[in-house]
């Protein structure tokens, strides 16, 4: 009997358990399951104990290495039989170095401490954020950026989440400046900042980067860059002096940086062909480029503050024009110099042909002054071969002497005088022996007269006869 007894209490102790090992209910959700990189992530958790006896509970990690830590107070639930509790469940980075921004998923087993094989696996899903996803950045400018004065920026951070930001500092950075606020805490409200900022004394003109800094702890956890565009205070002066002479021109460009900032100039200067050949510049352009018919000259160069340029264009015929003038009367002296004041044409006038191959020639010679002055002493010689009679029927100018030679007969006349423009005529015949075979040269005729101190030889055309 007392075996049977054994037996019962034991069927009896494992149906008691049974029932007591009923499977309790756990619920949660988030208070803040969004949280900056080192803050605490929070869940409500609501514990349904449905035995008939007090139970406790208790959460731990299933792995063996845990990214998180969690803080649950108290750390070990006790329930009532049949009752529910609830508590707040806190969950922090190991090491918040290790975790970037992004969504996570954190396991966690609770455990009844009466009945340790019963357990719930919970999976508690968070998400890191950014201080760029945290916080909203607004840059407001001036309507006019003053770069020679003070000039007012605003910073305006906004939060996009319902939890408090705390440790930040504010700033802003350009090449021109770096200001920043500390001991910030941005909350549900909008926080504006001012900076007086001033760009010193020298600007460059053009785009420059403005950064939005925002610093947690002295971390910069936000750099959100603005560009904008500057322009220099003040102006650059040009000042234009051009000078004008007999076959002189000069033009003074002169350019003077009264800016804040370094100024970028562009002086340009058209020449045609023609000027190009007589200009000179004071400093080499930066490019020359032919247009058609004309030449741009432009000079480029840049001037820092208080600086200044002077480009000298100097177009100077004179050079020119009084050595072409002085190689003119060059050639006009030389001219007049070497010219020939008499011209000496021959001519003939008949040629006569006998049977006994003689032939009678007419020959007209015509002395003429070129110039505008007298010309005295003229000797004037002619002559021809194969003469057979003496020359004879000389007009009104008879020769002085007739020589008859080897070579042929010759005839001089001297001709004290020959008037400006005058023409003098002298005519003569003669007699020749022709050959049928060949042809007849008549020789020039020769005139020789003195001038500045010189002697002149002027001669005839030369005449070619076939007999």
């Amino acid at each position: 009997m007392s075996m049977k007894k054994g037996v019962l209490a034991f069927v009896f102790l494992v149906i008691i358990t049974s029932v007591n090992a009923e499977d309790f209910d756990v619920e949660y959700h988030a208070i803040k399951d969004k949280a900056l990189v080192g803050d605490e992530f929070v869940f409500s958790v609501t514990v349904d104990n449905p035995r008939d006896e007090v139970d406790s509970f208790r959460f731990y990690s299933p792995l063996t290495f845990f990214e998180w830590v969690f803080v649950m107070e108290p750390n070990t639930l006790f329930i009532e039989p049949d009752a529910s509790k609830t508590v707040e469940l806190s969950f922090e980075p190991y090491d918040v170095d290790e975790l970037e921004p992004g969504n996570y998923a954190i396991t966690l087993n609770l455990v009844s401490n009466n009945y340790s094989d019963t357990f719930e696996e919970l999976v508690f899903n968070v998400e890191i954020l950014s201080h760029n996803q945290v916080i909203d950045s607004e840059l407001e400018l001036p309507n006019t950026i003053d770069t020679a004065g003070d000039n007012i920026f605003r910073v305006r951070l906004n939060n996009n989440y319902d939890f408090y930001v705390e440790n930040l500092s504010v700033g802003l950075k350009s090449e021109y400046f770096d200001e920043r606020f500390d001991e910030i805490t941005l909350d549900d409200e909008e926080i504006e900042k001012e900076f007086l900022v001033n760009f010193g004394d020298v600007v460059e003109v053009g785009e420059t980067d403005i950064h939005v800094l925002v610093y947690s702890n002295d971390k910069l956890v936000v750099d959100r860059v603005e560009t904008i565009s500057i322009s220099a205070s003040g102006d650059v002066k040009e000042v234009g002096t051009p000078e004008k002479g007999f076959l002189f021109f000069k033009e003074t460009v002169e350019k003077i940086n009264d800016q804040n900032a370094v100024s970028f100039e562009t002086v340009t200067k058209k020449l045609s062909a023609f000027q190009k050949l007589f200009t000179s510049v004071n400093e080499e352009p930066t490019s020359i480029v032919k247009e058609g018919n004309f030449y741009i000259y432009t000079w480029e160069f840049s001037l820092e503050p208080s600086e200044g340029k002077i480009i000298l264009i100097e177009t100077d015929y004179r050079v020119f024009v009084y050595s072409f003038l002085a190689l003119i009367l060059v050639i006009w002296l030389a001219y007049l110099y070497f010219k020939k004041d008499l011209s000496l044409s021959k001519r003939i006038l008949s040629i006569q042909h006998s049977k006994e191959n003689i032939s009678t020639i007419s020959v007209l010679l015509v002395l003429r002054n070129k110039t505008l002055g007298k010309v005295k002493n003229v000797k004037l010689m002619d002559g021809m071969v194969n003469v057979i009679e003496k020359p004879s029927n000389f007009g009104s100018v008879q020769p002085l002497r007739v020589m008859k030679g080897e070579k042929g007969t010759k005839m001089l006349w001297e001709i004290p005088i020959v008037d400006p423009g005058a023409e003098i005529a002298i005519s003569y015949t003669v007699k020749v022996k022709a050959k049928v075979i060949g042809n007849l040269t008549v020789p020039s005729a020769i005139a020789k007269y003195i001038k500045s101190k010189r002697r002149r030889l002027v001669k005839s055309n030369k005449i070619t006869m076939f007999s």
